[in-house]
């Protein structure tokens, strides 16, 4: 069956995402953009072994280009254009999870990863590291057909912030790669 065959997965991506909200008032126009590009990969390799056994190891690379929201205004008030700020990143996973069913109705995985950002922002010299790991471990039993308890423990990182200045959703939200000031 499909459990004891040797299974290798790769996925290839790129999203993009732009916002541009603009406000007219007289003769001022008031412009709002913020820019986001992402390729990547994924790729996990899981190795069966024993009865029920298996071994999955992986990677992640993730390229991301962010051009935050800034305000470009034009009109009789200024004339002055605020400079976007660009800030790369690339973020990286590399991880392994052990996982084994105990019988027809116990399950359980236990798995680490080891995840960074390298961040680097067009207005300074320095790059930033920020890097840990993320330990996991999941447990399943089968109550019935239609019926299964989870239980789980896990550590994440998320290098991706969304910023807003209310309390709810709004157009003018935007996202932010982590950074030295978020």
């Amino acid at each position: 069956g499909k459990q004891d065959e040797l299974q290798w997965e790769n996925l290839l991506f790129y999203t993009q995402a732009a916002d541009r909200m603009g406000v007219v008032q007289g003769s001022q126009t008031i412009m709002a953009r913020s820019n986001m590009s992402e390729s990547g990969l994924k790729s996990s390799l899981t190795i069966p072994y024993g009865f029920q056994r298996s071994i999955l190891v992986g990677l992640e690379g993730l390229f991301r280009d962010a051009r935050p929201q800034y305000l470009r205004m034009s009109g009789d008030l200024s004339s002055r254009d605020s400079s976007q700020v660009k800030i790369g990143t690339f973020e990286y996973a590399l991880f392994g999870e052990w996982r084994h069913a105990w019988n027809d109705v116990f399950r359980s995985s236990m798995g680490l990863r080891w995840s960074g950002l390298v961040y680097d922002s067009k207005r300074s010299t320095k790059y930033r590291l920020y890097q840990a790991l993320e330990p996991r471990v999941l447990l399943e039993y089968d109550l019935s057909e239609m019926h299964q308890f989870h239980a789980s423990f896990c550590v994440q990182r998320q290098y991706l912030n969304q910023v807003s200045v209310s309390k709810m959703g709004l157009p003018s939200d935007f996202w932010l790669p982590s950074s030295e000031n978020i």
